[in-house]
């Protein structure tokens, strides 16, 4: 039997995630009654399933049918999306289920519901951020384009021209950043490449107060004290948070002698060098991201154009979490780090440790991440729908371009029930996570 599934919101972030709704549960074996409607919980409008009554072309595949009829065209032509498709795909082994995803790849980027990694579109800058580096220099901020410039900090200790290149068990993942740019964006640390070196990314980073007297072994992340700018700026805000906070992948500018360039190959930093970070933020820009939290789940991302894309699988689910520094200046349900390698949630309230991270499945299978795939489960991996789609480390929208430190609401399902706040969870829980069905994070407004 087949479906006519029929989403008639007039919120387009609400329509794109009833179009991910619709798409899992075909997928996943939880088909719709032949009659139904629903309310959505968010938007209050009908989410409708009929019988088909129409005749359409069919995809014949493994004897189940999947097919998009189309996409818009209700009403006034804007407010639905339709989808139509049979009996589900449960109980397949992995290369069954494998075919079954090229098809409905093909399929739904045919009719609009998946294009490539990267949403297109431009780029709005929302704030600049300058940074004199010597001692006690100014750190402000603009949000006219450099018209006008408000305080927010100073430098407690310059860096006098150091930066470095990282080691094999170091932060490898910078690799996939590009050169001049923001390789990572957290609420303890902003590490800015500088060109690709022999192996590795060379380096050098900006620090919040709190880390100004800090060891590597205290911090339990890539830290680097000489080759650090630090500031007196608190962690989990302002330049390391949701108001100021560039994003991952921005370029970075130098002034010096009164020229302002973007970083050259061989930049090393100078007292008196005055370092500008725009952040820009993408448009259309990210909305929600979707995990179904089993092998071959289904990632979404949601767009504020009300567009949805299907950006890969799950490689390996979550079921725990872990110690991961920094989360103690980040919220629970807050995105506390994120980078070409790790998208990092904490699970605890400030001052507490807790979290888990979301990794790309070839920065996971580096030498130095083998415990990734151990029996702590505090670490989902991810991959592409398709094993000849680009890697997904350092792209749009998980590794690049959209997230800031501490935005995001991470939502959960426990055992296929309602979207509640991820459960709060201090420091290694081997079964933190272990009934979380689906994991969802919202970006409804991420300058708080």
């Amino acid at each position: 039997m087949s479906y006519i599934i029929v989403i008639e919101s007039r919120d387009a972030t609400c329509r794109a995630a009833h179009a991910c709704d619709a798409f899992q549960n075909i997928l996943y074996d939880e088909p719709p009654s032949p009659i139904s409607e629903e309310i959505c919980d968010d938007c209050r409008s009908s989410q409708k399933t009929l019988l088909e009554v129409g005749t359409a072309a069919k995809l014949e595949y493994i004897s189940r049918e999947i097919t998009v009829l189309s996409t818009g065209g209700l009403g006034n032509g804007r407010n639905g999306w339709i989808a139509k498709a049979g009996v589900s795909c449960a109980g397949m082994n992995a290369e069954s289920m494998n075919r079954i995803a090229r098809c409905l790849t093909g399929m739904m980027f045919l009719f609009g519901l998946v294009g490539t990694v990267f949403a297109t579109g431009v780029e709005n800058e929302e704030c600049r951020v300058r940074i004199d580096n010597r001692l006690g220099g100014e750190i402000a901020v603009s949000t006219d384009r450099g018209e006008t410039w408000l305080t927010i900090g100073s430098v407690l200790r310059p860096n006098d021209g150091h930066t470095q290149e990282t080691g094999d068990d170091g932060f490898t993942a910078a690799d996939w950043a590009p050169s001049g740019a923001v390789a990572a964006t957290a609420v303890n640390a902003l590490h800015v490449k500088v060109r690709q070196g022999t192996r590795h990314a060379v380096l050098f980073t900006i620090q919040p107060r709190e880390l100004l007297c800090k060891t590597a072994e205290e911090v339990k992340s890539y830290f680097s004290s000489p080759t650090s700018i630090f500031t007196d700026i608190p962690a989990g805000s302002l330049l390391f948070g949701p108001e100021y906070a560039p994003r991952l992948g921005n370029p970075v500018y130098v002034i010096r002698d009164g020229v302002s360039s973007r970083l050259p190959d061989g930049y090393k930093p100078q007292l008196g060098d005055i370092l500008v970070m725009p952040s820009l933020r993408p448009n259309p820009c990210l909305k929600e991201l979707r995990f179904v939290n089993r092998l071959g789940g289904l990632v979404f991302a949601a767009y504020s154009d009300g567009s949805a894309n299907c950006i890969g699988c799950v490689a390996k689910p979550v079921g725990a979490t872990g110690r991961f520094g920094g989360s103690q200046y980040a919220g629970r349900g807050e995105v506390r780090a994120n980078h070409p390698g790790v998208l990092c949630v904490s699970t605890s309230q400030r001052g507490d440790i807790g979290g888990f991270q979301i990794i790309p499945d070839v920065h996971a299978d580096e030498p130095g991440l083998k415990y990734v795939w151990g029996n702590i489960s505090a670490w989902m991996v991810v991959k592409p729908l398709l094993p000849d789609r680009p890697t997904l480390e350092g792209r749009s929208p998980l590794f690049g371009k959209h997230i800031r430190p501490r935005t995001g609401r991470c939502l959960v399902r426990i055992d296929g029930g309602g979207w509640e706040l991820v459960p709060q969870r201090t420091g290694l829980v081997k079964d933190g996570l272990r009934n979380v069905t689906e994991i969802r994070l919202t970006f409804e407004n991420d300058r708080k």
